[in-house]
């Protein structure tokens, strides 16, 4: 069971589904930390959805959704799935049956089927080795921490859920916002304070290394990439990293700011040019540098006052500028070779296509063209559009009968949306 504990109630804000409410349990080893049943986490951030718990043996239970079937020990902690993908899938929220991939394209594209190779893969989540509890209660609930389950269910497209002391937030839209746009008092019991309890400092900073090592992506561009992979960020932090056991003590301090600043400074451990984890950017709504003043001063001073931590920071931005320094060479070689702002260039029997980025499209010109109000977006009529300059390029290319090759140049493409991919 866990031993002893006390419940609260508290509210659900999803914006989606009505408002509601849910139990959590907080088990006296750790008061500070809430815990939620399996089946009530699934039920608000998939609403209408059913999981159900069989006791199958000694500490073991069977949980079952409606896409798989998981299997928990609550005695060794350890979680096992043939199916992760789809047991933690949301998917279906954008549309329904659909499997749990990486989408950036609605409503423009439309998913059709998805082949797994393998076809099974087990996956294997060991809480017990980041001394985090699972409990059950004998009655057919098992309780994970909140913040597990919901890094668990955090998908690529945003559906993200938290707890922030007071209330149970979630995303369940297919928009890239922070908890607090769902609803504007979340960040306040969280950054109106400067301490935080040590029981829940402790549990923060094994959740992230649990998180980390299980759903980061490992791109092989970073720095300390195969340490990582091998031994988990606690041990790399400790071992590796020259500022890395300075970092680790903002992570676990008490104080509020430092633990702020340790999380921007992780920055410099997984600086790929996307993965962010700096709190103070994104989950800061605008006005709350100037509300939470003193907050963001101290955690200003606990990261620039801290020269192993800035060091090690500051390195790593200069390792990742190394990748922008390539980029900037071919921007300025590229024009030499095609000329100034050209799109379309044709050498011998080739063709080359260049746009530099999956970013701009005139969503206005083309809903007119296929609202019948307006021409067809083209190079002549139409700015910065991307599928305007491939459309262009395509073209020229399919008329002119000495084309035999068609090439994309993206040499310096810096990303963008999969929408216009």
């Amino acid at each position: 069971g866990g031993g002893g504990y006390t419940e609260r109630v508290v509210p659900v804000v999803t914006k989606i589904a009505p408002d509601g409410q849910v139990t959590l349990r907080f088990y006296d080893s750790m008061p500070d930390v809430a815990y939620i049943s399996a089946a009530d986490f699934q039920s608000i951030v998939l609403p209408g959805s059913v999981m159900t718990v069989m006791h199958t043996g000694p500490g073991e239970y069977t949980l079952k959704n409606a896409d798989a079937t998981a299997t928990v020990n609550v005695n060794s902690d350890v979680f096992v799935s043939d199916q992760f993908e789809a047991f933690t899938n949301q998917m279906g929220l954008l549309q329904p049956g659909m499997a749990n991939v990486y989408y950036d394209g609605m409503p423009f594209v439309r998913y059709k089927k998805v082949s797994y190779f393998p076809l099974k893969v087990t996956t294997t989540l060991d809480y017990g080795a980041y001394g985090i509890d699972i409990h059950a209660d004998g009655k057919g609930a098992v309780y994970f921490p909140f913040a597990t389950l919901a890094d668990m269910y955090t998908d690529l497209y945003y559906h993200h859920a938290g707890f922030n002391g007071e209330k149970v937030v979630a995303n369940l839209s297919v928009n890239e916002v922070s908890l607090a746009e769902i609803d504007p008092d979340y960040n306040k019991p969280l950054l109106a304070r400067t301490t935080r309890p040590a029981n829940l400092a402790d549990f923060n900073y094994k959740e992230l290394c649990f998180a980390m090592d299980h759903f980061y992506g490992f791109p092989g561009r970073i720095q300390y990439n195969d340490e990582l992979k091998a031994k988990g960020l606690d041990k790399v932090l400790e071992e590796d990293i020259a500022g890395g056991p300075a970092v680790k003590k903002l992570l676990l301090s008490e104080n509020l700011a430092e633990y702020l600043a340790g999380m921007t400074a992780l920055t410099g451990v997984y600086m790929d040019g996307h993965t962010a984890t700096e709190l103070t950017g994104n989950a800061m709504e605008e006005g709350d540098t100037e509300k939470y003043a003193e907050l963001y001063a101290a955690y200003r001073q606990a990261l620039m006052g801290n020269q192993e931590v800035f060091g090690m920071l500051m390195s790593a931005v200069q390792s990742m500028m190394s990748m922008v320094v390539d980029g900037q060479a071919v921007e300025t070689l590229r024009p030499k070779a095609y000329g100034e702002g050209v799109t379309y260039i044709k050498k011998g029997d080739t063709a080359v296509c260049v746009f530099d980025s999956f970013n701009s499209r005139n969503e206005e010109a083309w809903k007119a063209y296929y609202a019948g109000t307006g021409p067809m977006p083209t190079v002549e009529n139409t700015e910065n559009d991307d599928m305007v300059i491939f459309l262009d390029a395509l073209k020229k290319a399919a008329a002119d009968p000495e084309v035999k090759n068609f090439v994309i140049d993206i040499t310096a493409n810096g990303g963008g949306s999969a929408d216009i991919v």
